[in-house]
C-alpha cells in the first residue's frame, strides 16, 4: 500500500477530528470502545481514530470521518496504482486532463505543475494556454498584479480592454499620469508574453490568479528549509492556494479565487497526485531556448529527480 497517501490520510483524520492518535489496520476484529471511531477503507483495511475519551458528539465525528474517507475512495485497493499513459493521446494532453479533473474536484480555478527553479510550465488545466507560455512570464505578470492591486486597479479588466480603450481606462484610474503610462507599457508586455491566446475577462482573471499562485508557491519554496517536502496552503481574501512538492523538484499548485476547503482539496490532491507524477515524469525534456545569456546555443536539460543511492 502507498505509504505517502496513507500517512497523509492518518494526519488529516487526527487533525480534523481532534483525535489523540490515528492508525491504519488490516484484518482482525474492528475496535469496540467508546473512545474509538473507525471506518472501513476496503479490502480489509480500516482507519482508526483514538480519543482521550468518548467524543463529545459521536455522530458528528463519525460523519466527518465518513466524509474524509469517501474523499479517498479506493485508497486501500490502489490509490497508488497509476495506469501507464495511454498511447491514444499525448502525455501532455493526459496531464492537462488530469489537472483539469483535479481542479474541478478541489474547487479550484486552475491547477498547474511547475518546478522549483526553471521557467518551464510543465502542465496546466487551462487548455486555452499558448504552448509558448512559461513561468517566467507569469512571475512578471504577478509583480504587475501586486502593484495594480495596491493601486486599487483591476488588472484583469485592463488586460481585456482593447488598445483603444486601455489609455482612457487608465486615465480614469486614481493614479498619476506617469504611473498610468507605466501600467500601460506593462499591460502590453503581459499580453505579448502571454502568446496568441485570445482571452475574455474571465480568462485574464484566471491567468492573473494562477500567475499570483505560482509566485507565492515559488516564494514558499525559497522560505522552506525542506523544499522537496513542501506542503503548504494559503488562505487570503479573494485568493488561496494549495501546493505540494513531488519527485524532489516539482510543484503541484492549485489556485483558488476565494475560500476553499483545505480538507476537500487535500483529499482530491492525494487521490490525483500519483497519476500526475507519473505523467510528469513521462514528459520529454523541456525544449531549449534559442540561446543562453552568453550567446551560446542552449542545451536541453532534463529536470528529473535525483536518485538517492544506498550507502
Amino acid at each position: 500500500m502507498p505509504e505517502g497517501p496513507l500517512i497523509r490520510l492518518v494526519e488529516l483524520v487526527r487533525r480534523e477530528l481532534g483525535a489523540k492518535n490515528a492508525r491504519i489496520e488490516i484484518g482482525g476484529d474492528p475496535p469496540d470502545a467508546p473512545d474509538v471511531l473507525w471506518r472501513e477503507l476496503g479490502s480489509g483495511w480500516r482507519i482508526v481514530a483514538l480519543f482521550d475519551g468518548p467524543p463529545s458528539d459521536v455522530e458528528e465525528h463519525r460523519a466527518r470521518l465518513e466524509t474524509l474517507v469517501e474523499s479517498f475512495a479506493g485508497l486501500a485497493t490502489g490509490v497508488a496504482h497509476v495506469d501507464q499513459p495511454s498511447g491514444r493521446i499525448p502525455v501532455a494532453q493526459a496531464l492537462a486532463a488530469s489537472l483539469a479533473d483535479l481542479a474541478a474536484r478541489a474547487g479550484g480555478g486552475d491547477a498547474v505543475v511547475i518546478d522549483m527553479t526553471s521557467p518551464v510550465l510543465w502542465g496546466s488545466s487551462d487548455a486555452s494556454r499558448d504552448p509558448e507560455e512559461d513561468v517566467a512570464a507569469a512571475l512578471k505578470a504577478a509583480v504587475v498584479e501586486e502593484r495594480a492591486r495596491a493601486a486599487g486597479l483591476d488588472l484583469a479588466a485592463l488586460l481585456v480592454a482593447g488598445e483603444g480603450s486601455l489609455g482612457p481606462a487608465l486615465a480614469k484610474a486614481p493614479i498619476s499620469e506617469g504611473m498610468a503610462a507605466e501600467f500601460g507599457r506593462e499591460i502590453r508586455a503581459i499580453r505579448r508574453r502571454a502568446g496568441q491566446t485570445v482571452r475574455t475577462a474571465a480568462g485574464w482573471r484566471r491567468y492573473v490568479l494562477v500567475a499570483r499562485s505560482m509566485t507565492v508557491a515559488r516564494r514558499l519554496v525559497a522560505e522552506s528549509s525542506h523544499p522537496a517536502h513542501l506542503r503548504e496552503s494559503v488562505h487570503e481574501d479573494g485568493f488561496g492556494l494549495l501546493t505540494r512538492a513531488f519527485a524532489n523538484i516539482y510543484l503541484l499548485v492549485i489556485a483558488f479565487d476565494g475560500p476553499f476547503s483545505e480538507l476537500h482539496a487535500e483529499a482530491a490532491t492525494l487521490h490525483a497526485l500519483p497519476r500526475i507524477e507519473r505523467l510528469v515524469l513521462s514528459l520529454p525534456p523541456a525544449p531549449p531556448s534559442p540561446g543562453g545569456p552568453d550567446g551560446r546555443a542552449a542545451q536541453v536539460v532534463a529536470l528529473r529527480p535525483r536518485v538517492k543511492r544506498r550507502k
